[in-house]
């Protein structure tokens, strides 16, 4: 299944030749440039970019089913999102998914 994410807020890919993408969006497109890493999903998905605001939401059908429990860690912690030491892969898909 390949990922894709919902564009929350109007941007241009600059890995992608500056494409637009509108509120409403699918992100990717289907003829992307480049392939889209999960660090890239998660940048866009959060303020770590030029923007500093999330410009994508992820579509949360099996999004994190992939991910080992430090991969889910590292994409909270990438987002900003608090997690408690001990906690276990289904409280971080919950997190993730707030």
């Amino acid at each position: 299944m390949t990922k894709t994410a919902k564009v929350i807020a109007y941007f241009e890919d600059l890995q992608d030749d500056n494409r637009a993408y509108h509120v409403g969006d699918t992100f990717p497109h289907d003829e992307a440039g480049y392939d889209v890493t999960d660090k890239r999903f998660g940048e866009l998905a959060s303020e770590n970019n030029q923007q500093r605001k999330a410009l994508i939401k992820l579509d949360t059908a099996d999004d994190y089913s992939d991910l080992t429990v430090a991969e889910l860690k590292e994409l909270a912690k990438e987002r900003g999102i608090d997690v408690p030491a001990k906690s276990k892969r289904e409280d971080l898909i919950a997190l993730l998914e707030k």
